[in-house]
């Protein structure tokens, strides 16, 4: 009885020890490796059974698999639509990432037949998320806001020439603590009809005529 006592003592010391070691959120356990607190568990006194808890508890703040309680998160919601055609874009998949983060499947949503996504990602702080648009049938390295419906159609078929941009142009995006934040999201098509081909290729001689 008594060694229990013990034991379960030396495991509140420890936990007590190792909250002000390794943060509770993710992020700020990523932040702690990075200070060097896995080298501050080294030069800890403690018995090798306590060791190597700390050492478990740092390989999952590095994984990315600590979830604490009550993380501030962002909230998004918005459409992706076809930049040509402006129609929303199905089932497309919507990932948000940062180099803070490990597990990006966490972040991906996928929008419904609607083009509509909702997603709660975790806060960045003052930092803020890419965001990616994955669909069979429309390019993934970029994506246009709506200010690219300033543009004519035949000036947006330019997108997929590779020779003109809009911007912003797969821009950064913050979000709130407090607020839902709303994005609509233009992605360009894999695959153009014979007309609107005919029209791409007519921009383009224009556009060449005129540079």
């Amino acid at each position: 009885m008594i060694r229990r006592l013990v034991s379960a003592l030396a495991f509140l010391l420890m936990m007590t020890a190792f909250k002000h070691l390794l943060p509770e959120s993710t992020f700020q356990g990523l932040q702690a490796i990075e200070k060097g607190y896995d080298k501050i568990i080294e030069e800890i006194p403690l018995k090798k059974e306590l060791q190597d808890v700390g050492y478990n508890l740092l390989e999952k703040a590095k994984t990315g698999h600590i979830q604490p309680q009550n993380e501030p998160s962002w909230r998004f919601e918005g459409y992706v639509y076809d930049v040509i055609r402006e129609e929303p874009v199905p089932n497309a998949r919507v990932t948000f990432s940062n180099d803070l983060l490990r597990d990006v499947e966490t972040n991906t949503t996928t929008c419904d037949d609607w083009g509509y996504f909702r997603i709660a990602v975790p806060s960045l702080g003052k930092n803020a998320y890419n965001i990616q648009i994955d669909h069979p049938d429309y390019f993934s390295q970029t994506h246009w806001t709506r200010d690219a419906l300033k543009k004519s159609r035949q000036e947006r078929y330019l997108l997929g020439t590779g020779y003109v941009q809009f911007h912003p142009v797969s821009g950064t995006y913050q979000g709130s603590d407090t607020r839902i934040t709303r994005l609509e999201l233009y992605t360009y098509p894999l695959h153009l009809t014979p007309a609107e081909e005919r029209e791409k290729t007519a921009a383009f001689q224009r556009y060449r005529a005129g540079s």
